[in-house]
Protein backbone atom coordinates (compact mmCIF):
# COMPACT_ATOMS: atom_id res chain seq x y z
CA UNK A 1 0.00 0.00 0.00
CA UNK A 2 1.54 3.90 -0.97
CA UNK A 3 1.75 6.08 1.54
CA UNK A 4 1.09 8.55 -1.31
CA UNK A 5 -1.39 11.11 -0.70
CA UNK A 6 -4.09 11.57 -3.45
CA UNK A 7 -3.92 15.30 -3.17
CA UNK A 8 -0.67 17.81 -3.57
CA UNK A 9 0.03 21.21 -3.81
CA UNK A 10 1.11 23.21 -6.65
CA UNK A 11 1.81 26.78 -7.62
CA UNK A 12 -0.44 28.55 -9.81
CA UNK A 13 -0.41 31.99 -11.52
CA UNK A 14 -3.02 33.99 -9.36
CA UNK A 15 -4.50 35.35 -13.06
CA UNK A 16 -5.29 31.41 -13.82
CA UNK A 17 -6.90 31.04 -10.59
CA UNK A 18 -8.92 34.03 -11.21
CA UNK A 19 -9.97 33.18 -14.55
CA UNK A 20 -10.88 29.29 -13.11
CA UNK A 21 -12.79 30.47 -9.98
CA UNK A 22 -15.31 32.73 -12.43
CA UNK A 23 -15.75 29.58 -14.90
CA UNK A 24 -16.37 27.63 -11.58
CA UNK A 25 -19.07 29.65 -10.70
CA UNK A 26 -20.67 29.42 -14.08
CA UNK A 27 -20.40 25.40 -13.91
CA UNK A 28 -21.04 25.42 -10.40
CA UNK A 29 -17.64 23.48 -9.49
CA UNK A 30 -15.09 24.05 -6.97
CA UNK A 31 -11.97 26.28 -8.40
CA UNK A 32 -9.92 23.08 -8.31
CA UNK A 33 -12.76 21.01 -9.86
CA UNK A 34 -12.64 23.56 -12.69
CA UNK A 35 -8.96 23.73 -13.19
CA UNK A 36 -8.61 19.95 -13.49
CA UNK A 37 -11.57 19.75 -15.87
CA UNK A 38 -9.33 22.35 -18.46
CA UNK A 39 -6.49 20.06 -17.37
CA UNK A 40 -8.85 16.86 -18.85
CA UNK A 41 -9.38 19.07 -22.01
CA UNK A 42 -6.08 19.95 -22.88
CA UNK A 43 -4.69 16.16 -22.22
CA UNK A 44 -7.23 14.93 -24.97
CA UNK A 45 -6.33 17.79 -27.41
CA UNK A 46 -2.95 16.34 -27.20
CA UNK A 47 -3.78 12.75 -27.46
CA UNK A 48 -5.79 13.62 -30.72
CA UNK A 49 -2.83 15.62 -31.87
CA UNK A 50 -4.33 18.90 -32.05
CA UNK A 51 -2.26 21.46 -32.59
CA UNK A 52 -2.91 25.14 -30.47
CA UNK A 53 -4.31 26.07 -33.77
CA UNK A 54 -6.19 23.46 -34.59
CA UNK A 55 -8.10 23.54 -31.16
CA UNK A 56 -8.37 27.45 -31.63
CA UNK A 57 -10.04 26.97 -34.71
CA UNK A 58 -12.71 24.66 -33.36
CA UNK A 59 -13.18 27.13 -30.71
CA UNK A 60 -14.20 29.87 -33.04
CA UNK A 61 -15.99 27.48 -35.40
CA UNK A 62 -18.10 26.15 -32.59
CA UNK A 63 -18.52 29.75 -30.98
CA UNK A 64 -19.42 31.12 -35.03
CA UNK A 65 -22.29 28.22 -35.13
CA UNK A 66 -23.19 29.15 -30.98
CA UNK A 67 -23.74 32.52 -32.36
CA UNK A 68 -25.72 31.65 -35.79
CA UNK A 69 -28.38 29.47 -33.74
CA UNK A 70 -29.20 32.37 -31.24
CA UNK A 71 -29.54 34.97 -33.28
CA UNK A 72 -33.18 36.51 -34.18
CA UNK A 73 -34.42 36.00 -37.26
CA UNK A 74 -34.36 38.76 -39.97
Amino acid sequence: MSDASPFVSVKLSGALVNQAREAAQVMRRSVASQIEYWATLGQAIEHAGLTTGDSRALIARQERADYAVGRPLA
